[in-house]
């Protein structure tokens, strides 16, 4: 491990281990009464989440040996991803209630280290590398981390004050994502709210007071053929929608003799589609400019708006509302699994009220502006984690040096 300076030690993490156990073995109740125990569903996403909490029975003297006090580490023991498997949760506070079950690890720590420095090192990709190379595979195809492993890991550690200091530094770029982070989550649920009441008519903008016509959608879209003759040797690119609103993606290009029989027609911007089958689950998207010159296979139809009549962004963001979605469901009728082909007949007879394009232009472009808001919080999140990606695997391998 000689990519570190030279005045960092490097040791073996149980050197620095006061404890380390493995956690309750007894399976929550259900009962109002008892401590927490933290489960694998608990710690997912990195840190430990409260928000449904499950209770054991255990009284005084075992909660005592289970308890997480802060500063503790916790390391998944025992999970089927390789992704998941050893990951370190840091514990940042003590609880009066809070204790773990058999698929964690508590470590309690010696003074001599800091240990939010070693929560950082532990996410660093070289470190858990070398971690995961000591994971075996259990019955069932589960990955176990246990103690011994855990203990025989070497770790680099600067000076304790330079370990305060990496620590502090990438929890200033923690905090600073925590806070974007909720910044999406109040944008996100504003524009949600905002388009329930816009699309429904209960917020009118100044200046409209006419009343919404009832159409049917076969009134307002037109079915679009755009076939294709097929060239064996010509290469195409097809298009696919994700479900729950998440948009178009592009799948990479294929020879006209790999789609075969195939039928596959070509899209224009501004068109309206669904995923066919998945349609119930939210998967309706526009192509945008993004796909022009691409195509699609039959499992996604393509329709063209009236614009004397309909704004296609206005027929897409009501069925991103609660009531499209139940729309769009009433006309999938049946199947297995996730499996529910949008009848297309039925659709086309679905109803809504639109009013005026003018208005419905006013109600589209307001909900774009909130989406383009998510969008730049959504890129500035990205950004951050980015630069603290970076700026961890220069301290943390001492590349770059703090000032204490």
């Amino acid at each position: 491990m000689n990519r570190y300076p030279n005045d960092w030690n490097i040791i073996y993490f149980g050197d620095v281990i006061l404890s380390a156990r493995n956690g309750y073995g007894k399976r929550p109740q259900g009962t109002e009464d008892g401590p927490i125990v933290l489960r694998l569903a608990d710690v997912a996403n990195g840190y430990i989440d409260l928000s449904a909490p499950r209770r054991v029975a255990m009284d005084a003297n075992e909660f005592s040996n289970y308890r997480l006090h802060k500063g503790n580490l916790l390391f998944i023991r025992v999970n089927g991803s390789r992704d998941m498997v050893a990951r370190c949760i840091w514990v940042s506070q003590d609880y009066s209630d809070v204790s773990f079950n058999d698929h964690l690890i508590r470590v309690e720590l010696s003074p001599s280290v800091h240990d939010k420095y070693l929560f950082y090192l532990f996410k660093d990709e070289y470190i858990r590398s070398r971690l995961l190379s000591f994971i075996p595979t259990a019955p069932g195809g589960q990955l176990t981390i246990n103690q011994h492993a855990l203990s025989n890991i070497l770790i680099p550690l600067p000076p304790l004050d330079e370990q305060r200091k990496i620590a502090q530094i990438l929890s200033t770029w923690d905090e600073a994502i925590a806070l974007v982070d909720a910044l999406i989550a109040a944008l996100t649920e504003r524009k949600k709210g905002l388009m329930q009441r816009l699309l429904t008519g209960e917020v009118r903008f100044p200046g409209f007071d006419d009343e919404w016509e009832e159409v049917r959608f076969g009134e307002v879209l037109e079915k679009a053929y755009r076939t294709i003759d097929v060239n064996p040797d010509e290469m195409y690119r097809q298009i696919g929608i994700r479900s729950h609103g998440k948009g178009i993606f592009h799948k990479e290009p294929v020879t006209g003799e790999e789609i075969g029989n195939k039928r596959i027609y070509w899209v224009e911007p501004g068109d309206f589609t669904f995923n066919i089958v998945f349609a119930w689950e939210g998967a309706v998207a526009l192509v945008s400019e993004a796909e022009k010159g691409m195509c699609a296979s039959h499992r996604f139809p393509m329709f063209v708006a009236e614009k004397d009549h309909c704004d296609p962004r206005f027929i897409l963001r009501y069925f991103q509302t609660s009531r499209g979605i139940w729309d769009l469901g009433l006309a999938s009728p049946g199947g297995a699994g996730r499996n529910r082909t949008l009848n297309q007949s039925d659709f086309l007879n679905l109803r809504l009220k639109l009013p005026l394009v003018k208005e419905q232009k006013l109600v589209a472009d307001t909900i774009d502006t909130w989406e383009d808001a998510i969008n730049e919080a959504n890129s500035l999140r990205f950004a951050l984690a980015e630069q603290k990606k970076g700026l961890m695997q220069r301290l943390l391998t001492g590349e770059v040096r703090v000032q204490v």
